[in-house]
């Protein structure tokens, strides 16, 4: 939420889309080609969603227990899209206690 700009007015916000998810099974909408939801909890229930499904492998994205924080940050906020990347990564990593070269699948409960 905190990189996503979580803030009263802006789009993450106001669209009760904490992760800035593009698209998601339970959207309500969408605005400037961002998913909106109805509530905050659906936001978040989407962004645990997504992050669990490309964390098991479980996306097209190629993702998988096997791929570092990095490699999902390319996936997740890529730089074609106007986002950085490792600077995304760095900030999740740091504020998780993780490094950028841990595995997703090391970040999954037992």
């Amino acid at each position: 939420m905190a990189f996503e700009g979580w803030t009263p007015g802006g789009r993450s916000y106001r669209n009760c889309n904490p992760g800035n998810l593009r698209r998601s099974a339970i959207q309500t909408g969408s605005e400037g080609g961002y998913a909106v939801f109805d509530r905050f909890a659906s936001g978040w229930a989407a962004l645990l969603a997504d992050v669990r499904a490309k964390c098991t492998g479980h996306t097209v994205t190629g993702l998988g227990p096997t791929s570092t924080v990095r490699e999902f940050f390319l996936v997740y906020a890529p730089a074609g899209d106007s986002n950085h990347p490792e600077k995304y990564a760095q900030f999740v990593a740091a504020r998780a206690g993780l490094s950028v070269g841990d595995t997703l699948g090391s970040l999954l409960e037992d």
